[in-house]
């Protein structure tokens, strides 16, 4: 968001001089045009020179009306150049004062803040185009329209008929609403119109609303016999949770009784007043609103106003019928931590914050927790949460943090790292296997895919030394791997976590390019790895899950070819030119990091399709990729690329895919997104057709194949503990 600062004083003094100026100007155009007019024969004048714009600005007049240059002549008839300047003067004036107007309001109504000597702002959404219009429409219009929209929310919802006084049903108010729900000029005036006591009673009330109660008669209204429509309030409160959002960003103040409130303080004492323990479960429900992001100092000062509140196991669908629980929303959670660390999800900076408060670098790239810090993570770690979705929250912090991972500050990064490694130990060696939902893997499943360089490190045998988990000093310990592989089959039984985890590892390995044989070994042989461990991780799990069901179990092995699907599809998109396909979505750069997991069902068709590929399992895809950039990247000889090489033996043409070196069709190898069966054969024949490997003098193809197998082969084993060729240990994986 951008806020447009001015001086307000000095700002008008400009405007009032550019209108004198302009008054000016077409005083002396009209005498000028009235002598020409009343004169007999030649005009006195047909032009005069040109001029700048007053306070020395070095603008020329010409340059506004389409003028050659500085210096040349300007028509003085009614509708040419002068008037045209003039007309365009006082436009830009009212302009500027229309801006500085809605400035001066928005601060005077107490939206937007003041700064330092009286300068006042407006404000605008990121990447819209300053323009009047635009301003207008952000600020004053915003206020009357969340002014208007909360009284006729207001009214809608304490009619029996469900409709305000302008005839709009609650539907339509928040169909209206949800047009304008990020614009932080909107929140404040929505808010300040029901003070924030008012709102946090809003999600009970929209509850309400979209609750009808069954039996004879009608029936007596409590919960026992109520039927509430839950998408249908969950959706309405979603909308209001991102007003809520709009009306805590910096830059902007809610007001009651012309006093700037604060946030944070104000929501809290609202929870906590007398009798209204219900509004809990409600700011739960508007802090966990899906892609709302809140400001991060409001959610930081709100969590360590709420840390300190223990939860007491209170469930809302049970404490419906007790006293002191007005304004309940029983579609929430009465935990008192969890929406404001659902809510840092969406704002990294403000989960940093909140996670890692103090502490410092510790020299060698890590970070040294402060005291704050280490009683914070204690507290965490031992307070009870709600079983449903308590630790939904906690993990959507934590996975937001590890986004930071890759920040370009140094401080940044290695916190956010420190914090990463935390939430790991948490995850595997703090939390039952049981009490994991399918979020919890989701959001956890994010911290495997911010740290995917080393989980391809586990992949390949070596020790993930960048989370900091083991002792420096100790070469030899295998607690940092063990916890990543663990944390991975805790989450890999969930599709969206698995595909997460494939997507980033297959990036991490395949990333780089290559300029060498031997560096094309390396880096599919490192892939064949990650590939390997991610699928044999998910072997496992889907093993576990038999004895408990089968259902569970077929969930688990469908997850596990997703994730193999969504290795092999980002590994193609590396090959060829599919890199603006269907893989586009499941492909970035090095050093990118997700804030959330990838949502399988939320992809493009066409990716879904590209996924849905049966040649996708085992390695021989990955040995044709890997050949296939062997041909693209000039490391194997022209001899091996000619094209009677190429020949479909079935048509006598050359292969679809092909494209003789040098044409300029294409790469040599043009692989489709998915190739098939077929497709894969096909090549992996060519590689090793006798021709070819007679061309191949150094045997390039040959040793990526085989390095690919190698690296596929002890992956497994590792996880397995069947390592045939007497090397590397099994991983051992936490279970409980």
């Amino acid at each position: 968001m951008v806020f447009v600062s001015l001086d307000p004083e000095r700002l008008l003094s400009y405007v009032v001089g550019l209108e004198s100026w302009a008054a000016m100007a077409d005083t002396e155009r009209l005498q000028v045009a009235a002598r020409n007019v009343n004169r007999v024969g030649e005009p006195v004048v047909g032009s005069v020179e040109w001029k700048t714009l007053p306070g020395g600005g070095g603008a020329w007049v010409g340059a506004v009306v389409g003028g050659a240059g500085a210096g040349g002549p300007v028509p003085v008839g009614a509708g040419a150049g002068w008037g045209a300047a003039v007309v365009h003067l006082q436009g830009v004036a009212e302009e500027l004062r229309t801006r500085r107007q809605e400035a001066v309001d928005m601060n005077s109504q107490g939206v937007t803040m003041a700064g330092p000597g009286g300068w006042v702002c407006y404000y605008l959404p990121e990447g819209v185009e300053d323009t009047v219009a635009n301003v207008v429409a952000y600020n004053s219009l915003s206020v009357v329209g969340g002014r208007g929209d909360a009284t006729a929310l207001n009214q809608a919802l304490s009619s029996r008929e469900g409709v305000a006084e302008d005839g709009r049903s609650v539907e339509q108010v928040l169909a209206e609403m949800a047009k304008h729900q990020d614009v932080p000029t909107y929140g404040v005036s929505f808010v300040n119109t029901f003070g924030v006591e008012g709102f946090l009673g809003l999600p009970g009330r929209v509850e309400s609303y979209h609750t009808v109660y069954e039996g004879a008669g009608g029936g007596t209204q409590n919960m026992a016999n109520a039927v509430v429509d839950r998408e249908a309030a969950a959706q309405g409160v979603g909308v209001l949770g991102h007003v809520l959002a709009a009306s805590t960003q910096p830059g902007v103040e809610v007001r009651e009784q012309g006093e700037v409130v604060d946030m944070a303080a104000a929501v809290y004492s609202g929870v906590h007043q007398e009798g209204h323990q219900g509004r809990m479960s409600g700011l739960n429900a508007l802090l966990a609103a899906e892609g709302a992001v809140y400001g991060a100092d409001f959610l930081v000062d709100l969590a360590g106003r709420l840390e300190g509140d223990d939860y007491d196991g209170a469930v809302p669908a049970e404490v419906s019928r007790h006293k002191g629980y007005e304004g309940l929303y029983t579609g929430g959670s009465l935990d008192p931590l969890y929406g404001v660390l659902s809510a840092m999800g969406s704002n990294p900076r403000a989960a940093l914050g909140y996670l890692v408060p103090d502490g410092e670098p510790d020299g060698r790239g890590g970070w040294v927790p402060g005291q704050e810090a280490q009683e914070r993570w204690e507290l965490l770690g031992s307070r009870e949460w709600d079983p449903q979705v308590g630790l939904d929250g906690l993990t959507a912090a934590q996975a937001g943090v590890s986004s930071l991972r890759g920040d370009t500050e140094a401080g940044t990064a290695a916190s956010a790292t420190w914090v990463t490694a935390r939430s790991m130990e948490m995850a595997v060696n703090e939390v039952s296997l049981e009490d994991y939902t399918e979020t919890m893997k989701e959001n956890l499943s994010v911290l495997v895919a911010n740290s995917a360089q080393e989980a391809v490190q586990v992949a390949n045998g070596k020790d993930p030394k960048g989370l900091g988990l083991d002792d420096p000093e100790d070469k030899g310990s295998m607690e940092g791997r063990n916890l990543v592989a663990s944390l991975m089959y805790r989450v890999v039984d969930n599709e969206d976590a698995a595909a997460t985890m494939a997507a980033a590892m297959a990036n991490q390995a395949l990333g780089a390019e290559v300029s060498s044989p031997e560096g094309l070994y390396n880096k599919y042989e490192a892939a064949a790895a990650a590939q390997a461990f991610l699928e044999a991780v998910g072997s496992v799990r889907a093993s576990d899950l038999e004895a408990r069901a089968a259902s569970e179990a077929a969930g688990a092995r469908e997850a596990a070819g997703t994730a193999v699907s969504v290795f092999t599809t980002v590994a193609g998109a590396g090959v060829g030119a599919v890199t603006s396909g269907p893989a586009a979505p499941l492909v970035w750069s090095l050093g990118t990091t997700l804030a959330r997991p990838v949502v399988v069902d939320a992809l493009a068709p066409e990716t879904v399709e590209a996924l849905d590929n049966p040649a996708a399992g085992g390695t021989d895809l990955l040995e044709a990729y890997a050949c296939a950039e062997a041909a693209n990247s000039g490391l194997v000889p022209q001899e091996a690329l000619a094209p009677e090489r190429f020949v479909d033996p079935a048509t006598g043409e050359p292969y679809s895919w092909y494209h003789e070196p040098g044409s300029g069709d294409g790469p040599v190898v043009d692989l489709p997104a998915a190739p098939g069966p077929g497709t894969v054969s096909d090549v992996r024949e060519w590689a090793m057709s006798i021709e070819v490997a007679r061309a191949d003098h150094d045997d390039v193809l040959g040793t990526v194949r085989g390095r690919v197998g190698n690296g596929a082969d002890r992956a497994a084993a590792r996880v397995l503990a069947e390592d045939g060729a007497g090397g590397d240990s099994g991983v051992t994986i936490n279970k409980d």
